[in-house]
């Protein structure tokens, strides 16, 4: 993978500060409850400008390499893979019972 250069990574940084102010910003000023979908676009700000910012800045390899992990599925033992799949709805009912 080709090393990120510092300038990159402020401009990643600044990126994903101001998209995800960008959604919750007008809700907060207006003190009102910022919608679901804004909500959820501004949490997922970093993941989606981290792919943006890949295939801007990678070359095709740079990109398989970024992809690989997510699509090797059998790499997960399947250990792993029951606690990714049962841990929330676990802590959601355990908080549900206080």
């Amino acid at each position: 993978m080709i090393p990120m250069k510092p300038l990159r990574v402020w401009l990643f940084s600044g990126c994903v500060y101001l998209g995800s102010w960008a959604c919750w910003l007008p809700f907060v000023l207006a003190h009102r409850p910022t919608p679901f979908v804004l909500l959820l676009l501004g949490l997922m700000m970093p993941s989606l400008l981290g792919i943006v910012f890949t295939y801007l800045t990678q070359d095709r390899k740079g990109r398989h390499e970024f992809w690989s992990p997510v699509t090797r599925a059998q790499r997960i033992g399947l250990g792993w893979f029951a606690l990714i799949l049962l841990l929330f709805p676990a802590l959601f009912g355990l908080a549900g019972l206080f």
